[in-house]
């Protein structure tokens, strides 16, 4: 669940898919403190409000210069659709106002003609060939 307070348009608090490996982020942060606690906080328990206090020095840490936060949104749009994720599923997930925002993304589908053509084609029977002499 992720709390949003920024756009208007968009519900207050908005439920987002989390691979594995964000799972155990979340556990780790999370490892040690009381049910309700914040999970970023910083060595005095401090509420880290703003991502600039542990993320932006984790960068500069990596070596990566010239990062915007738009890149993780636009990163993960572009993953989803690539490996045939649905544009309407992946608009909610972004918590996208239209599905014409997301549709940027749309040039990176796969080309999903054949996997229509059998979705429509699994209504018939399989047709019987039968060998020419």
């Amino acid at each position: 669940m992720v709390r949003q307070k920024k756009v208007r348009k968009t519900p207050a608090m908005q439920y987002v898919p989390m691979p594995p490996i964000a799972v155990d982020a979340c556990n780790s942060l999370a490892a040690g403190k009381k049910a309700g606690e914040s999970l970023c906080t910083n060595r005095q328990g401090e509420v880290l409000y703003e991502a600039q206090y542990w993320f932006l020095p984790a960068l500069e840490d990596a070596g990566i210069t010239d990062f915007v936060w738009y890149g993780l949104r636009h990163t993960a749009a572009s993953r989803w659709v690539m490996n045939g994720v649905p544009i309407p599923v992946v608009s909610k997930y972004l918590g996208h106002s239209n599905v014409n925002q997301t549709m940027v993304c749309s040039h990176l589908q796969p080309d999903n003609a054949a996997q229509a053509i059998a979705a429509m084609m699994s209504y018939y029977p399989s047709p019987k060939l039968t060998p020419k002499n």
